[in-house]
């Protein structure tokens, strides 16, 4: 007589980390894309970013909700995959990497979020015109930066992924381009202006496509229950 190696409570946790890796990619796209092509650049005046958050506060105040709800779902997804991770390599510390680069980077996108909601939520008035400023370019900073931390989960889920096949091989190369390009894109943290600048788009978006492209292909096969390593293996059952 067998029984299946993982029970059925483990596979629905496995199926839940996958919904809330929807939940992240979905939140996370709309409130990166809310804005529209509006958001000014790193280089734009004062009067620039003091107008864009004057005239657009329920919409910043918006997307920092959206951003802020995505990054505990991202939490979720990661423990859940964590978890699986270390089934399979329980002395490893790669899923300890796994579950606190990505509680890391969730911080970041989390904090980020509520900057940009707090630079909106005065208004555009002259007492807050400089701290406005200032909170903007902390906020640019925050999301540029944030590639560092997201370079150590991914980095770990590279590995991971080969070592123990929780994911198909393919999926590893996802997994090291995203750390790749986490490292590379805060590498450009210092530039104020130009194609390379923080916010544009080779800097900030193209890393953030590819995180949330791993984290939804990493989800439908976690809500299919079917991660390779979760093959139902058959073991002896004790007879008393």
């Amino acid at each position: 007589m067998a029984e299946n190696r993982y029970s059925t409570a483990e596979h629905h946790e496995l199926r839940w980390g996958g919904v809330a890796g929807f939940g992240y990619a979905l939140l996370a796209l709309i409130g990166y894309f809310l804005p529209g092509g509006n958001v000014p650049r790193v280089d734009a005046t004062i009067g620039q970013i003091v107008g864009f958050f004057s005239d657009n506060r329920a919409l910043v105040l918006t997307q920092s909700l959206l951003l802020a709800a995505a990054a505990p779902l991202l939490v979720w997804f990661a423990a859940a995959l964590a978890q699986t991770l270390r089934d399979r390599a329980p002395t490893s510390d790669l899923p300890g990497a796994l579950l606190g680069g990505m509680t890391l980077v969730a911080a970041v996108m989390f904090i980020g979020a509520a900057l940009y909601g707090s630079i909106a939520y005065r208004g555009g008035d002259l007492v807050t015109m400089v701290p406005m400023v200032s909170m903007f370019n902390l906020a640019q900073v925050f999301f540029t930066l944030i590639g560092l931390a997201a370079a150590v989960p991914f980095a770990a889920l590279a590995i991971g992924i080969h070592r123990t096949h929780i994911l198909p091989e393919w999926m590893m190369w996802i997994a090291a381009a995203c750390a790749v390009l986490g490292v590379l894109s805060a590498l450009f943290v210092g530039r104020t202006g130009g194609v390379l600048r923080p916010g544009g788009p080779v800097i900030s978006l193209i890393p953030f496509l590819a995180y949330v492209l791993f984290v939804v292909l990493a989800s439908a096969f976690m809500v299919r229950e079917h991660l390779p390593s979760m093959v139902r293996a058959p073991r002896p059952v004790e007879h008393t």
